[in-house]
């Protein structure tokens, strides 16, 4: 990274090594809280495989939670609004921190930054820079009393594949509510420019911002030193619990369905922040006994979370002929994966 000299006592330059989403969400929240002062700040970071959504978003309705717990991507919630967007390491999240909002001017530090990679892109609308018309970057924007944010993401080499299938909720078993994502065609900059990377991003970004904004400090902190500051710990301790990643308004149903011989069972479960999900079974299938009791143990394995072997032999044994019995394993045969995804 770039070094520098002759300091602006008024400006910093922040770069993390901590891939964490939420830890660095948390840092970025405690930089913008910081007392009244006029200083600019630039933050550089990314982010380990997650879904970052917005405020006000539904993770049921913007994600694919179960390819996402499948292969190990984190679920973020950002403090402020905007959408639903995918990052993993080839994605560079960039934040400017200032007393007065300079959208313009930010922007135009970032074009300057891929101007000097030798890549000529331009902003559209407010919000987005593009090359050759597909977005590059994205960003989105907050007013406080005395301080402003003015952040986003650059694709460097993001896994598009990957990005795709997290950002695609299979309808067909799911019904959500909640304010929906707008989806943009992307570009990474290594199509672009094949010897791109974060660092070298990094460095031409430090470098327009202090030929704009004036020479100061490079900082670079690790996530000892960001959960060092007492904020910053417990804001990451927010971020990263289950009731602000799906909060009151993370309403949804998820639906399975499959005819057996013996019939067929629908399987619709509520799931809503701060309840337990609660799960009812619809079925033609003439025996009673195995659609109330399939029913008492989706809901029982609901409740252990996952903790299933006692309440299916449970339910095997309430049972009396064998014929209902051999429904229920196949019912438990079938209905087990599919519980797995979301628990």
């Amino acid at each position: 990274m770039l070094q520098t000299s002759h300091f602006s006592r008024f400006n910093r330059i922040l770069v993390t090594s901590s891939t964490n989403p939420h830890l660095n969400l948390a840092q970025e929240l405690d930089l913008l809280h910081k007392p009244k002062s006029d200083e600019k700040i630039l933050y550089l970071w990314r982010n380990d495989p997650v879904v970052v959504i917005g405020k006000h978003q539904n993770p049921y309705k913007e994600c694919n939670l179960p390819f996402m717990k499948e292969k190990n991507i984190l679920l973020a919630r950002r403090p402020t609004g905007g959408g639903a967007v995918y990052q993993d390491l080839g994605n560079t999240c960039w934040t400017f921190l200032a007393p007065k909002l300079e959208i313009k001017e930010n922007t135009q530090v970032l074009l300057s930054a891929l101007t000097s990679l030798g890549i000529d892109a331009k902003q559209t609308g407010r919000n987005d820079i593009e090359f050759d018309g597909k977005k590059i970057s994205g960003a989105a924007f907050r007013n406080l009393q005395y301080r402003t944010i003015h952040h986003g993401t650059m694709l460097m080499n993001v896994d598009m594949n990957t990005l795709t299938k997290a950002l695609t909720v299979d309808h067909s078993k799911l019904k959500a509510k909640g304010v929906d994502s707008v989806r943009s065609r992307v570009l990474n900059l290594i199509e672009i420019s094949p010897n791109i990377t974060h660092e070298k991003f990094c460095d031409a970004l430090i470098e327009s911002f202090q030929k704009s904004y004036g020479k100061c400090p490079v900082e670079f902190i690790d996530k000892d030193r960001m959960l060092s500051e007492p904020n910053v710990a417990l804001k990451y301790k927010q971020f990263s619990s289950k009731h602000w990643l799906f909060n009151k308004s993370s309403k949804a149903e998820i639906n399975f369905s499959k005819r057996f011989p013996f019939g067929l069972f629908d399987v619709i479960i509520k799931v809503s922040e701060g309840e337990s999900p609660l799960c009812s079974v619809h079925s033609d299938c003439l025996s009673n006994d195995v659609v109330e009791k399939f029913e008492d143990y989706v809901n029982e394995f609901l409740e252990s979370q996952g903790n299933v072997s006692f309440f299916q032999s449970t339910f095997l044994q309430s049972l009396n002929s064998q014929e209902d019995k051999m429904m229920a394993m196949q019912l438990i045969q079938w209905i087990k994966p599919l519980l797995g995804q979301w628990i």
